[in-house]
């Protein structure tokens, strides 16, 4: 129980103790409002926001840590021998995919990294710093470095940045690429980040060439994920003596705030129109509390698209 005391403007002190029951998340864009208006002790929730926010990887804009939710690696066909890919990142340390060059690598082979955006959420931006690498390939065969979404699957629908070994350059000119890379917007789906070998016929191979020990990788430096919610949060169950008519003196309000998807962030109390309460009800370990805004969207940084196991 989270107990607010406030001086109103007759000068009598109020108290409002706030008790919540199961939040279903860990974070929500911008604010749940709930209006009470002390005459006639009249009690309404107003419109919950939803809306943008920012999910950072690796690294947040200031250089700090962040963790690696939402990725995850796979594999394609049959890589070649030691290839692998790793989600373990921070600053100074890249989450990456691999074809290894101690083995020839088949047509179709392929190490990836898949972003996942948390439930009720939707990729609708952001900036990713990728470094990229495709100098391996064979007879009608090249190693391939792209970024994907929304699906996984090499064509023009889905592939928004790639470097390809002897038939496509990077961006920059070369077979190889490191910097950030702006997301296409509001195109949903998955994020992926692969490092392959395509065949232009069955049963080539990636065996010549290759650099860093690779026929093709990709890293993760940092992914900073522009995200849409459009599910809004709710108040309910309210209770307690500030909702009786002749409410005076010190009196208490409860309600419970629920989510369906990321969680509720922020809850706003305010009696004849003066916020008595503006807070996270759980900073849930500070998974809930935003590290900063991005400057461009003016959406709310997080680190986490954890849900919330136990209530508060």
């Amino acid at each position: 129980m989270l107990n607010v005391v406030h001086t109103n403007t007759m000068g009598e002190r109020m108290r409002y103790a706030h008790a919540g029951r199961s939040l279903t998340g860990t974070l929500r864009v911008a604010a749940l409002t709930v209006l009470l208006a002390l005459s006639g002790a009249m009690v309404a929730a107003s419109p919950a926001v939803a809306g943008r926010w920012m999910h950072t990887s690796c690294m947040n804009p200031d250089g700090s840590p962040a963790p690696n939710e939402g990725w995850s690696g796979f594999a394609t066909g049959t890589p070649s021998t030691g290839s692998t890919n790793n989600t373990n990142c921070g600053p100074g340390k890249s989450m990456y995919a691999f074809l290894s060059t101690q083995s020839a690598a088949p047509a179709g082979a392929g190490e990836a990294l898949q972003y996942t955006p948390p439930k009720g959420s939707t990729l609708v931006g952001g900036t990713i710093h990728v470094g990229l690498s495709a100098d391996g390939y064979g007879y009608r065969a090249a190693g391939t470095a792209a970024l994907f979404q929304p699906a996984f699957s090499y064509d023009a629908a889905n592939v928004f940045f790639q470097c390809v070994a002897i038939l496509a350059v990077c961006q920059n000119g070369t077979f190889n690429f490191y910097g950030p890379v702006e997301l296409p917007r509001d195109r949903g789906g998955n994020l992926f980040v692969g490092a392959g070998c395509m065949g232009q016929i069955a049963e080539t191979v990636c065996n010549t060439g290759g650099s860093h020990n690779a026929w093709a990788l990709v890293g993760v430096s940092y992914a900073h994920l522009l995200l849409s919610n459009t599910t809004e949060p709710s108040a309910t169950q309210f209770r307690g003596s500030l909702l009786s008519g002749d409410a005076h003196g010190s009196a208490t309000l409860g309600f419970t705030a629920t989510d369906q998807d990321v969680g509720v962030h922020k809850v706003q109390v305010s009696v004849d129109g003066k916020t008595l309460y503006d807070q996270t009800p759980n900073p849930n370990a500070g998974k809930c509390v935003p590290t900063g805004t991005d400057s461009p969207t003016g959406a709310l940084i997080f680190t986490s698209q954890s849900v919330f196991e136990k209530g508060w």
